[in-house]
């Protein structure tokens, strides 16, 4: 479970000028690819034990806390030691799969009985912070993909946009989670994330994906 925090912002404008740590430690995190929009509906509608099931399989076990060495570590953030490997590593979160969760949020944020379990100030800090923090996150993006339009509006579907490669940011956040063993999990990048058809429900979790 990701842990909600309030991130400031000194200014509307992405600081973009300089490389980006992640860049300077693993080469994985810089692949591209070129990907078409394509609705998938199975994400949206009211929350089920299958819509539920195809966001869970977003992220990987370990919901995207990884370890890294303190010595590749030294120009971010302060963070916390790993549990297991105190003395050598800390845990950081991927932050895409800190959007996912909050996106997720969100969605059960629209159908409010799906919350019932958490009281009503939690739900609206968790919200509000989501928001903000999406906001921000599509701000420093900016996505500048040319959209096509038609006679109803702009759905965003059919364009091709210059992405990440995410089955590769998700077998790397996979290998380096915090939560397993040391020493154990490597998948030589074949692990992939969640399957891009309903269908593959039945086919197993190495399935391909879309967007």
């Amino acid at each position: 479970m990701w842990v909600t925090g309030i991130f400031g912002r000194k200014s509307e404008q992405c600081h973009c000028d300089t490389e980006s740590w992640t860049t300077k430690f693993e080469e994985d995190l810089q692949y591209r690819s070129r990907v078409t929009f394509q609705p998938h509906s199975y994400f949206g509608g009211p929350p089920s034990n299958k819509t539920d099931e195809m966001w869970k399989r977003l992220s990987p076990p370990g919901d995207g806390i990884v370890e890294l060495p303190i010595a590749a570590a030294k120009n971010l953030p302060e963070s916390l030691p790993a549990p297991n490997n105190p003395e050598t590593m800390l845990v950081y979160g991927v932050s895409v799969f800190h959007q996912l969760h909050c996106l997720n949020f969100l969605r059960f944020a629209y159908y409010p009985s799906s919350l019932q379990d958490m009281d009503e100030e939690e739900v609206e800090f968790h919200r509000d912070h989501c928001l903000d923090y999406i906001r921000q996150v599509l701000m420093c993006h900016a996505d500048p993909t040319f959209e096509p339009m038609s006679e109803v509006g702009i759905n965003g579907m059919g364009a091709i946009h210059q992405c990440r490669d995410y089955d590769k940011i998700f077998s790397w956040a996979y290998e380096h989670r915090s939560n397993k063993v040391h020493g154990s999990g490597y998948t030589g990048g074949r692990l992939t994330h969640t399957p891009g058809d309903l269908n593959d429900f039945e086919k197993g979790p190495h399935a391909g994906h879309g967007h």
